[in-house]
């Protein structure tokens, strides 16, 4: 606990140690999630955004504890530009295989919050799914949910390796890959959803 608050005020002092009044922006996402993270959380609080009248934070969140810990970053709500959920389904079955420990009430209360947050503020609101072997079949769900959330963007991303799967999990995974058994359905699945509007896609 010492350690993540003395990591802060390093992290505070040497990107806001000094004010400015150019255009700044501050990308918070990865490496576990943002509002389960008291370091972040405190790092948002803590800043003076008088000092820095041109700030944008991008965030990237798994939505679950938004509602719930907002209130510690009001201070910069007006100056978050984007925000990012990885949602990653379309159904509750869907969602609580892929995000192991998750519940769908937590994501769906978030993504609430979050749609009538972007009403009053007006950042950009994107939902993504990183597209693999349990949640492909899900993807008109996915899409579905990001047009009621009023999100911008529902954002494609085809799976990646960053050493977290063996070799053979990975490719158990990877349904895009000519060589899965699934890839014809799961082109076929991408190629309808790029006809889609308000979409992107990463590796397709």
């Amino acid at each position: 606990k010492q350690r993540q608050k003395e990591l802060a005020r390093l992290l505070l002092k040497n990107i806001f140690g000094r004010s400015t009044s150019q255009k700044m922006v501050v990308e918070i996402s990865g490496g576990g999630e943002v509002f389960a993270s008291d370091m972040l959380i405190d790092i948002l609080s803590t800043i003076n955004t008088e000092q820095f009248p041109n700030l944008e934070i991008h965030i990237g969140t798994n939505a679950t504890l938004v509602s719930k810990r907002w209130n510690r970053i009001l201070n910069v709500e007006n100056f978050i530009k984007k925000i990012t959920v990885s949602i990653d389904a379309g159904s509750k079955e869907v969602y609580e295989i892929v995000r192991r420990g998750g519940k769908w009430e937590d994501l769906v209360a978030g993504m609430e919050f979050l749609s009538d947050k972007k009403r009053q503020i007006g950042f950009e609101l994107n939902g993504r799914i990183i597209f693999q072997r349990e949640n492909f079949r899900d993807s008109q769900n996915f899409y579905n949910l990001c047009q009621l959330w009023n999100c911008d963007k529902a954002e494609f991303s085809r799976i990646y390796n960053w050493n977290t799967w063996s070799l053979i999990d990975f490719e158990q995974q990877d349904v895009y890959n000519q060589k899965h058994p699934d890839f014809a359905e799961a082109k076929k699945i991408i190629d309808i959803m790029k006809q889609l509007p308000k979409t992107w896609f990463n590796g397709f």
